[in-house]
């Protein structure tokens, strides 16, 4: 059996609050992914979707990748992977080749998918064509690992349609008998689970980004999955080496603010922390000068935490579009909009009744047109509502 890594969502040149120290911690950490990879003697290096932040990276971003490729190459390590619904490559060009990657199905015991629109129904079809293990029985015996960049409902709980991986009604252990496992990309923490097939389970699991790739973030684990050569599976940590600091900087903790915890722990960090400030407009107001020894100390992003309030009270300020689910709020703001622009019984009724049919929006529309009302306010509502 092979020996490999797996790493997911390294996201090479995303430009993260426009810092660009931060665009080059992702180029770093690829570089260290790769450096572990060589400790461990791994077989394979692999990157299971969204290698990089965009379907068209930058030049030397992709000179970045073949120059770790040819030092794994070195060291006796393939990278090879698949692409995310990031980096997924426009008229099915392949920056794979040109970046040093290899496509993970070139590999006997691997099999896997580009970034698909898994609400197909076609995917467990395109997931098979894709493969090159079949044998002269028709069966995938060889496969031992699956990669593929999508979501899993039992593990985590937000799932786009087309991002779906329902694995209930494909035949997974008949098609691949000696299957370990499945590894995914896309979610960025790491999570982990099992799939039950017939008389016996198989690991699923996600690597998770080993970056921040935004404030939700900083308090994820960050970890590499590796699989020695005898299919034991065990998690190794990857450390981030600039720290990310969440700072509560509203009302009674703006007040209390005080640099000197921060400056104990971070003036002589070899990487100058991100300090994300979470705040509002008043507390910036009444004691945004506490701030200003962070921008010393670290890179500091705003958070702004700002309800946004009403100028006027007393006026209400409707998006009509917006509220055309809400029915008895629509009758209240016509019938004063009507009241206010007199435009008569005839322009009152129709929009009542209109209303009260729950008629399609593009009906609205057409019967707003054929009325021809004069009233501004019904007007700029039957332009806001869509056209046919």
């Amino acid at each position: 059996m092979k020996s490999f890594i797996a790493t997911a969502d390294v996201h090479l040149g995303h430009k993260l609050y426009n810092f660009p120290e931060l665009e080059k911690d992702f180029s770093d950490n690829f570089a260290r992914i790769c450096s572990v990879a060589i400790t461990h003697q791994v077989d394979y290096l692999v990157v299971a979707g969204d290698l990089f932040d965009d379907n068209n990276p930058r030049p030397d971003i992709v000179a970045w990748v073949r120059l770790q490729s040819d030092r794994l190459k070195k060291e006796g390590i393939e990278l090879v992977g698949l692409a995310g619904d990031h980096d997924m490559p426009i008229n099915n060009a392949s920056w794979c080749r040109v970046a040093g990657v290899k496509p993970v199905n070139e590999e006997d015991e691997f099999l896997g998918l580009d970034y698909y629109d898994y609400s197909r129904a076609d995917w467990w079809k395109s997931l098979l064509e894709a493969g090159t293990h079949i044998d002269r029985t028709g069966c995938f015996g060889g496969v031992r690992w699956i990669f593929l960049h999508g979501q899993v409902p039992s593990l985590f709980r937000f799932v786009e349609a087309k991002k779906q991986l329902d694995f209930g009604p494909v035949p997974l252990l008949e098609t691949f008998p000696n299957l370990q496992g499945v590894i995914l990309g896309d979610i960025h923490t790491p999570l982990d689970g099992h799939l039950l097939c017939k008389d016996r389970e198989v690991y699923i699991g996600y690597c998770g980004s080993p970056s921040v790739n935004d404030a939700s973030e900083i308090a994820h684990e960050k970890q590499l999955i590796h699989v020695n050569r005898d299919g034991v599976l065990a998690k190794i940590p990857f450390h981030q080496e600039r720290a990310f600091v969440k700072i509560p900087f509203q009302d009674a903790a703006a007040e209390a603010f005080s640099i000197e915890p921060y400056h104990q722990l971070y003036a002589n960090a070899a990487y100058k922390p991100v300090f994300v400030v979470e705040t509002d407009k008043v507390s910036m107001q009444n004691y945004g000068a506490k701030l200003r020894p962070l921008y010393d100390l670290g890179l500091v992003r705003r958070s702004d935490k700002s309800v946004k309030k009403k100028e006027d009270e007393s006026t209400e300020q409707v998006n009509i579009r917006s509220e055309l689910a809400t029915e008895s709020k629509m009758v209240d703001v016509l019938q004063k909009l009507c009241e206010e622009h007199d435009v008569g019984n005839e322009g009152y009724s129709l929009a009542l009744s209109l209303l009260a049919d729950n008629v399609d929006p593009t009906l609205l529309l057409d019967n707003f047109k054929l009325k021809k009302l004069t009233c501004p306010p019904l007007q700029e509502l039957a332009t806001s509502l869509p056209q046919t």
